[in-house]
């Protein structure tokens, strides 16, 4: 039986061949990352019950991306396409913002879908780090500012009933 390479061949194909899977999966890594950072912001508002949850923290957070890569790949301007992304974020977000007589909900809801896309055009301009501290940041800012702001304004309406 007669061997295709020489030993000493061997390794270099195989270091080849994973220099060139990278390669294939390098537009990846920031897709990944957006999944992830929109799974922990979305998460958050998945346990506190919010409208805008997992699956559609995610997807902004992915398309987001992707929109901001495929400008880069493509070679159109980046800023059109991020300014793009920011005016349909924007119309989501108007969405979610309820006034209901003096009472208005659904500003932080409206100002996380905003931020998640910010992160995820991060992450899709290839800053990896930095999309997803702001990703952790985000979900520790709504998680604990949330129970305590919860706190205080239980404690007001405590306060006016008596």
């Amino acid at each position: 039986m007669e061997m295709m390479f020489s030993l000493t061949e061997q390794p270099r194909i195989l270091l080849d061949l994973l220099y060139r899977l990278a390669d294939v999966l390098s537009p990846a890594w920031p897709l990944i990352a957006s999944v992830l950072a929109g799974a922990m912001v979305g998460l958050e508002r998945e346990y506190a019950n919010k409208p805008a949850g997992l699956r559609t923290n995610m997807l902004i957070c992915v398309g987001s991306c992707l929109y901001c890569i495929m400008s880069v790949e493509v070679g159109l301007d980046p800023s059109r396409i991020a300014a793009q992304v920011v005016s349909g974020v924007g119309f989501i977000g108007a969405g979610a913002i309820l006034r209901i007589d003096q009472h208005i909900t659904g500003v932080t809801t409206a100002a996380t879908i905003w931020l998640v896309a910010a992160i995820g055009m991060a992450l899709g301009f290839g800053h990896i780090g930095l999309g997803l501290s702001i990703a952790f940041l985000t979900t520790i800012v709504l998680f604990i500012l949330g129970r305590f702001e919860f706190g205080m304004i239980d404690v007001n309406h405590e306060d006016s009933s008596n």
